[in-house]
């Protein structure tokens, strides 16, 4: 049930209100239309309210064939990340949405959850006849991209366009995007050569640096890192698409110093300073500044020691700040269009639609413009997965195949260098990617793989449920599992509890001990891990900010294993976690009641310009010298962040916006990497469950890994790709 009030213009949504499917600005939205429209079709404003819920949960449009079947009701599953957050002016993952902060344990919410399917869907045909003659729809006709007007001079709201119906504000900026994307693709004319004036030249110099490179370290080159880099020399368009470790910074690196050390003189050097680095978030950007840096500087011997150091002053900015925020707005666009003639962005999973839509009607035509990322990685907060469209990995196989209009443009990286051959971590994040539940669990259950673990998350006891029964068989065998604390048999896949053994008269469950045993056994190695790093962080950060040793022991400890939640709250959640280490290191008299202590991992929760610190960068906390430490007073610490050159050290007291961070959630550790990467998944049904999200998490380990989550919550992951409606690849075909 829902208390949401539905005016009476909008009564033919109270169906779809009550099962959960629209919210209040639906809800208003459609009441608005229908009372300044007169627009009484209820099929019209059933389209309307969808169209308006697209963008809440990530989608740019909604199929009009496909809808009744991809919806989901708040009230079956809780809304994920991408229906509850809203951007602020640095970077989607700067506001509070990097959870399912509404999640609930399976049965609280299922088990008298609406049916969608018994809902008034209409006929898909008649929906879109009816559409197409409503006062409040511009139609696109087939074979064409402009839509008909109807001459009256009114504005209409919704746009439907080959099947897809689109808020109009959508559509105009997928239809941008895509025209900018196509028209970057052709080859530049020969008075548009920017800081390339000589594209052989610069071939010739990027082939240079990587051989002088694979020299040096007895390594062949790499030929599809070699191929994109020297791509940006006659193309005004180059996106560069591969997962972790796949050199994607490698090959940025070496396509600028390919083009500014191609270039004449004084001209090398005001080269630079017309690139362009920026990033979706500012964390990502200060990943993006450092990485760069570190990837030039292994390029000292082969470049002029000037061009050397004038890359290395190259600093990534947000899209936001490169814009210029202005009110709603920013400073530059088509009218006052960025003066470089390269711009290149990173970590583009991450950038919406509309943003996308922005930075591209700002860049000239004239520039060349740089994208790199990961495609199969969590999408954008806000509508849109511009990368996966443009890579075209939205098939089910995860196998990508770019949309002809921008296949020329497109340079996947395919070679791992971060994980030896044989990993098992690349085999899992492989299996994964392809939708392949059944090769996933077999990874995972494989004992002869040193490098990823499994902790059945029923068998071992975690989320809040004790194994009192238990999987007889392996991976595969799908039974049910007794609670002990609800004394009832539960359907995980189906969250209907039942009368127990006892209680139906079938006696006692089958219990596999030696398998619960097993799991429990893993578990508690991990948490031992885990709170013997924390305890090495404790005791060597608690030396002071002087010592160095001590103070890099701590930086090493806070980092060598991470443990990385989908949500934030629950008995798998972030919280969870990061209390269970805080109360292991207080039985252990380590630490004093408080939040502060030596030791502690303080992660930034919002872009802090003023002390340079960003959401999501992670500092370890150390007593200011010559004080007595309090656990209730920040001004008696500081906090260190690793730099690349410099350690940044700023007074706690002068950050208000921390956390501690044993455990971080996965939309957060995008861009990260850990030695040992803990990641935890919660029951199903939980709609935040997604093939993108368990990659993401997956990805983030580079030595090894340790999956905490049941099958059932391993499967549905993997079979659940995000299903986000977008026509943008459909346009760049």
């Amino acid at each position: 049930m829902t208390d949401i009030l539905v005016p009476p213009t909008a009564a033919s949504l109270s169906s779809f209100v009550e099962a959960g499917v629209f919210g209040p600005t639906e809800v208003h939205l459609v009441a608005t239309l229908a009372g300044s429209a007169h627009e009484s079709d209820p099929t019209v404003l059933l389209g309307a309210a969808l169209a308006a819920r697209a963008p809440l949960h990530g989608s740019v449009c909604i199929d009009v064939a496909s809808v009744a079947d991809t919806v989901v009701s708040s009230l079956r599953e809780p809304v994920d990340v991408a229906a509850t957050g809203t951007a602020d002016e640095a970077g989607p993952d700067d506001a509070d949405f990097d959870d399912d902060t509404t999640y609930q344990q399976p049965g609280d919410a299922t088990s008298d959850a609406p049916d969608l399917d018994a809902l008034d869907w209409p006929d898909p045909q008649r929906w879109l006849e009816a559409l197409a003659g409503s006062d409040l729809v511009e139609v696109v006709p087939d074979g064409s991209e402009e839509p008909v007007l109807a001459g009256d001079g009114l504005l209409r709201p919704l746009v439907l366009d080959h099947g897809r119906l689109y808020l109009s504000r959508y559509w105009h900026l997928e239809r941008l995007v895509a025209t900018d994307l196509r028209s970057r693709t052709e080859p530049p004319s020969a008075d548009s050569a920017g800081v390339i004036a000589d594209p052989e030249s610069v071939a010739a110099s990027v082939q240079a640096l990587f051989e002088h490179a694979a020299a040096r370290t007895g390594t062949p080159v790499d030929p599809h890192q070699l191929t994109a880099a020297q791509a940006v020399a006659d193309r005004n368009l180059v996106v560069v698409a591969g997962g972790p470790g796949t050199g994607k910074t490698t090959t940025v690196a070496r396509l600028l110093a390919g083009i500014v050390a191609a270039s004449p003189g004084a001209r090398a050097t005001s080269a630079v300073e017309r690139i362009a680095l920026a990033a979706p978030t500012g964390k990502a950007a200060a990943r993006m500044t450092e990485a760069l840096r570190l990837a030039i500087s292994v390029l000292k011997p082969d470049l002029d020691a000037e061009l050397v150091e004038a890359l290395s002053k190259l600093e990534a900015v947000t899209i936001h700040r490169l814009l210029g925020t202005r009110g709603a707005g920013f400073w530059h666009g088509p009218q006052n269009p960025l003066p470089h003639d390269i711009v290149i962005i990173d970590e583009v999973s991450m950038v919406s639609l509309s943003l996308m839509a922005h930075l591209l009607a700002a860049i000239r035509n004239d520039a060349k413009v740089v994208l790199v990322g990961d495609p199969h990685q969590l999408a954008s907060v806000e509508a849109g997965t511009v990368l996966g469209d443009v890579v075209g990995v939205r098939g089910s196989s995860g196998e990508a195949t770019p949309p002809a209009g921008v296949a020329p443009s497109v340079r996947p990286l395919a070679t791992v260098h971060r994980q030896a051959e044989g990993s098992a971590i690349l085999d899992l994040a492989a299996a994964i990617r392809g939708g392949r539940a059944d090769e996933v669990m077999e990874i995972l259950a494989d004992t002869t793989r040193d490098d990823v673990r499994w902790v059945d998350a029923v068998a071992a006891g975690v989320n809040g449920t004790a194994a009192t029964a238990e999987h007889v068989g392996g991976p595969g065998d799908r039974s049910s599992v007794v609670s002990a604390s609800q004394g009832a048999h539960v359907d995980r896949l189906g969250g209907q509890a039942q009368g127990s053994l006892y209680e139906v008269g079938l006696g006692a469950p089958l219990i596999d001990q030696e398998r619960v045993a097993l799991h429990r056994a893993r578990l508690d190695a991990v948490r031992a891990e885990i709170f013997t790093a924390a305890t090495t962080a404790v005791r060597a950060a608690s030396h002071g900010p002087d010592d160095d040793e001590h103070l890099n022991r701590a930086l090493d400890a806070i980092e060598s294993v991470k443990v990385l939640c989908a949500m934030r709250i629950g008995d798998t959640g972030v919280d969870r976690w990061n209390r269970d280490v805080d109360d292991h290191l207080r039985a252990a008299r380590l630490i004093t009641r408080g939040d502060w202590y030596a030791g502690r991992p303080a992660m930034v929760t919002e872009n802090d310009y003023v002390n340079q610190v960003f959401n999501g960068d992670v500092g370890v906390s150390v007593p200011v010298p010559g004080t007595v430490t309090d656990g209730s007073v920040p001004d008696r610490y500081r906090v260190v962040f690793r730099r690349m050159e410099e350690n940044k050290v700023v007074e706690a007291v002068r950050l208000d916006r921390v956390v501690t961070q044993w455990a971080m959630s996965i939309h957060k550790s995008q861009g990260s990497e850990f030695p040992h990467a803990v990641v935890v998944l919660p029951p199903p049904p939980a709609r935040i469950l997604t093939r993108e999200l368990l990659y993401t998490g997956v990805t983030r380990a580079k030595d090894r890994l340790t999956m905490v989550a049941s099958e059932d919550s391993i499967r549905a992951a993997v079979d659940r790709p995000v299903a986000r409606a977008s026509g943008l690849a459909a346009r760049l075909s």
